[in-house]
C-alpha cells in the first residue's frame, strides 16, 4: 500500500509539475500575443502619420513617380473618395439636426399660443 501511495504521490508531482510548466507557456505566449497587438496598432499609427505627411508632398508634385504610381494614385482617391462621403455624411447630420429644430420651435409655438388662449 505504500509503494502505491508513493507511486501516486510521484505521478501527482509530475502531473502538477506538467501543468505548472504548461500555465506559465500558456502566459507567456498570451502576453507575447498581447504585445505584438499592441506593436500592430503603433504599426497602424505609424503607416497613417506617414500617409499624412506624404499626401500634400504628392498632391503638390503630381509629376512625380511616386505620384504616378498606380497603387498611390489608387489610395489617394479612396482617401479623397472616403473625405466626401464624410462631408456627406456631415451634411446629412445638419441637416436632420435643422429638421428636427424646425418642428421642435413649430411644437413650442403651439403650445405657447394655446396656453396664451387658455389664460384669457
Amino acid at each position: 500500500m505504500s509503494k502505491f501511495i508513493d507511486d501516486l504521490k510521484q505521478t501527482s508531482q509530475k502531473l502538477f509539475s506538467s501543468a505548472k510548466v504548461k500555465a506559465d507557456e500558456y502566459a507567456k505566449i498570451g502576453k507575447a500575443k498581447g504585445e505584438i497587438v499592441i506593436l500592430k496598432q503603433k504599426l497602424t499609427k505609424a503607416y497613417s502619420d506617414l500617409g499624412e505627411a506624404v499626401r500634400p508632398l504628392l498632391e503638390k508634385d503630381k509629376k512625380s513617380p511616386l505620384a504616378e504610381n498606380e497603387p498611390v494614385k489608387a489610395s489617394l482617391k479612396k482617401i479623397t473618395d472616403i473625405e466626401k462621403s464624410i462631408k456627406e455624411k456631415e451634411k446629412e447630420i445638419e441637416a436632420a439636426k435643422k429638421e428636427a429644430e424646425a418642428k421642435t420651435e413649430g411644437n413650442q409655438q403651439v403650445k405657447t399660443t394655446k396656453k396664451n388662449k387658455s389664460t384669457e
